[in-house]
């Protein structure tokens, strides 16, 4: 013989509990279901606008700090307009790498050390990963000197959403360099 399933609800709990239970569940499911993904994706759209934004931003404040364009007093601003986390690792073309405290010092060092008329900018600017916290990045930053050729990197950037807000705490530079010639390997 099968087991009997109750017709209506045990008398132990009232009946306006039940439904008073099941609204909230459905209020829940509906608010998770219409509401969040939009906030979610609305946080998610201004965190990626804001992470594109601080890119060019950080490299305007580079390139005014490199360039001389800022006295040696207001490094702390251009630390700030950069957006580096304290703790941030940048690997250099050369393969050395570098920490916050590394990062700072080598850039206080380095105020006007590119001349007048240096700037870098980013431009192919690709958005590679998304993350719940954080979004990697990959693009080509050009350095253009007045006297000599424009130096590229490939660089990758990852943008990082915390308390304080967006910080950059890690990139990768590598050179990029015109190849001496193109060959095919393999099978023609």
């Amino acid at each position: 013989m099968r087991p009997q399933l109750p017709r209506r609800p045990s008398p132990q709990v009232p009946t306006g509990l039940w439904y008073f239970a099941a609204g909230m569940i459905v209020a829940y499911v509906l608010y998770f279901s219409f509401s969040a993904p939009k906030e979610r994706t609305q946080d998610k759209e201004n965190f990626v606008a804001s992470c594109h934004a601080s890119l060019f931003e950080y490299h305007e404040a580079l390139s005014e700090w490199l360039s001389g364009k800022n006295n040696a007093k207001d490094f702390q601003l251009t630390w700030k307009r950069m957006r580096m986390d304290d703790d941030a690792v940048v690997v250099q073309p050369t393969g050395r790498e570098m920490t916050g405290n590394q990062i700072k010092s080598a850039l206080q060092a380095m105020n006007g050390a590119a001349g007048k008329g240096f700037y870098t900018v980013p431009t192919k600017i690709t958005l590679q990963r998304i993350y719940p916290a954080s979004l990697l990045w990959s693009f080509v930053e050009e350095q253009h000197m007045p006297s000599s050729p424009t130096q590229k990197h490939a660089t990758s950037a990852l943008c990082e959403q915390g308390q304080k807000g967006i910080k950059w705490v890690h990139l990768h530079e590598t050179k990029l360099e015109e190849p001496e010639e193109t060959r095919t390997i393999g099978r023609k």
